[in-house]
């Protein structure tokens, strides 16, 4: 049974960490040949929107008390959502619908699973050491099926992702009589917390102006986008009931920089027509990810504790910059080891929120993916930003870089606004990790 349990718990570690990555992939199969056709762009917009505000929203109903529940009805929100999208070519309605349903199902399963992993441990019910190795592997092989498949067969990419959660769902299901909070509810009643609820709208609105700007290269949606981040900067401030924390604020940055990598690679390679350097890279992400659980053991015996969040991040840095060197080895090598260093970080920055008691310790994952969501949006927004601005001053129009991507134009005239959009990325992302990681608190 031990043997089966942990088995179930690698596909639920896969699902954790490809909880974001994997349901984008999915989307971004849907406009294929579509490009600029809103009823395939809607639902990945949709996606991604919900996914960024779910957790926001969950802290907004109230104070959690019991992350099983959540990670159960999530599931069942996300399976839902698959099946809607399996029936999408009859009705494109359903694609939207699904959309919202896989993003809001998905958003908070990694702090929630994680956080159930976490209470019942010390039972020994299953090797959970074992389950995040294997559970690796099962990742990279998902971003081998859903690459290959993505452009070529949707059922077979969807019904992959469906068969992960259902496992997950399964796994959960055997869980349920070591649930340490069976016998509470999903929320506790009377803690609505309406200025979560107000970031939440926000970080929705914000979210779906930047993801639609990025599909469509619309220059209608730029103000908004400025609007929005005015918004969001000033409500974070505002709703804060805590001053922000050093690891708070280096969580943002990990998020930030970890989504640059992602998203960057694919905008480029579309935009200048080298599709499977997408695949590559990605590849390299996943690879990434699971090399950091060796590596980062190997750090911590070599640099000292209250140094090793400044090296990871410095690490990171650095090596990002093999990115600008021309060749795709150079390029490769750059994504994989600067996400090594960043996953290596961040598993310190959530170390230490584990041991954050100003919040309820059902709680400290899901207010870690808080953070980690707005520092991928910011990211977002500011490499939207630096292209806009890079296109107009070289090729005279601001969205000519960003409309390679959204149309696949395959434009190599664009490589210049990318390769000054990089630059930009790598040294703003420097300065502000510089930043984030002297600061050991922010008043």
């Amino acid at each position: 049974m031990k043997i089966i349990r942990t088995l179930l718990g690698s596909f639920s570690e896969a699902l954790a960490e490809g909880a974001v990555m994997l349901p984008n992939l999915m989307f971004v199969g849907l406009y294929y040949e579509h490009y600029g056709q809103s009823e395939f762009i809607m639902p990945f917009v949709l996606l991604y929107a919900f996914e960024k505000a779910g957790p926001f929203l969950l802290s907004g109903f109230g104070k959690v008390k019991n992350p099983y529940l959540v990670w159960f009805t999530g599931n069942v929100l996300a399976i839902l959502g698959c099946f809607l999208m399996l029936f999408g070519n009859s009705a494109h309605i359903l694609w939207n619908v699904g959309a919202i349903l896989i993003g809001l199902g998905l958003s908070c399963f990694a702090p929630m699973y994680r956080t159930m992993r976490d209470s019942i441990r010390e039972k020994k019910i299953w090797s959970t050491g074992a389950s995040v190795y294997i559970g690796y592997l099962i990742l990279l092989l998902y971003l081998v099926i859903v690459m290959a498949f993505r452009y070529v067969s949707m059922i077979t990419v969807i019904l992959a992702i469906l068969f992960l959660v259902l496992i997950s769902t399964v796994q959960c299901i055997t869980l349920r009589n070591h649930n340490p909070h069976k016998y509470d509810p999903l929320i506790e009643k009377g803690t609505v917390r309406a200025d979560q609820l107000l970031l939440a709208l926000i970080v929705l609105l914000f979210t779906y102006a930047i993801r639609l700007y990025k599909q469509t290269a619309s220059l209608g949606l730029v103000l908004w986008i400025a609007v929005g981040m005015i918004l969001l900067v000033v409500a974070a401030f505002v709703t804060r009931r805590n001053p922000y924390r050093g690891h708070s604020l280096r969580t943002l940055w990990y998020g930030a920089e970890r989504n640059f990598v992602t998203i960057f690679s694919l905008i480029y390679f579309m935009a200048v027509g080298e599709y499977n350097k997408v695949t590559v890279a990605y590849i390299m992400i996943g690879i990434g990810v699971a090399l950091a659980k060796i590596v980062s053991p190997i750090l911590k015996k070599m640099v000292r504790e209250e140094r090793f969040e400044l090296f990871c991040i410095v690490s990171a840095n650095a090596f990002s910059c093999l990115m600008m060197i021309p060749g795709t080895i150079s390029y490769m090598v750059g994504v994989l080891v600067t996400v090594i260093f960043v996953s290596c970080g961040n598993s310190r920055s959530t170390a230490a929120y584990l041991k954050d008691e100003r919040f309820d310790v059902n709680e400290r994952r899901l207010v870690r993916s808080r953070f980690y969501g707005l520092g991928a949006v910011a990211e977002q927004a500011f490499m939207m930003g630096f292209f806009f601005v890079f296109s107009y001053l070289i090729l005279g129009n601001g969205v000519d870089a960003l409309s390679a991507y959204t149309f696949r134009d395959g434009n190599m005239d664009t490589s210049p606004v990318f390769f000054y959009s990089l630059m930009a990325c790598i040294v703003l992302n420097t300065l502000v990790g510089l930043y984030v990681v002297k600061n050991k608190e922010s008043q």
